[in-house]
């Protein structure tokens, strides 16, 4: 039930798939009921990105809305914030308070982590 945000159709019939996925790293989709899902393959440059290997051998499974899906532990979805925070230009308030949560939420080794990724 998601479709790709409008603005990202437009991307895919102005410059095709190909260029989105080697230039931008990131797409969205919307549900039905307005969910929004921010959909990453790379966190930040390539020269400074995570390597996508290890984000999958620290995720865990969670279930949501009836679907069992891998998540990435404390740690690296703080890290994967910062980075992806950092890489706009912080150009959205929402992902301060992300932050904020996060570190609620996170442990002092999981701080460390974050920083040692």
């Amino acid at each position: 039930g998601y479709a790709l945000y409008p603005g990202w159709e437009r991307a895919l019939r102005n410059v095709g798939l190909a260029h989105v996925l080697e230039h931008t790293g990131e797409m969205s989709l919307h549900g039905p009921d307005a969910t929004i899902i921010d959909l990453h393959w790379r966190t930040s440059e390539r020269a400074t990105a995570f390597d996508t290997t290890r984000l999958l051998d620290t995720a865990r499974t969670i279930t949501y809305r009836d679907q069992r899906i891998g998540v990435m532990d404390p740690a690296t979805t703080l890290a994967f914030v910062l980075s992806h925070g950092h890489r706009s230009a912080w150009a959205r308030l929402r992902w301060l308070v992300d932050v904020a949560e996060l570190l609620e939420q996170t442990t002092d080794a999981d701080v460390a982590r974050a920083a040692e990724l």
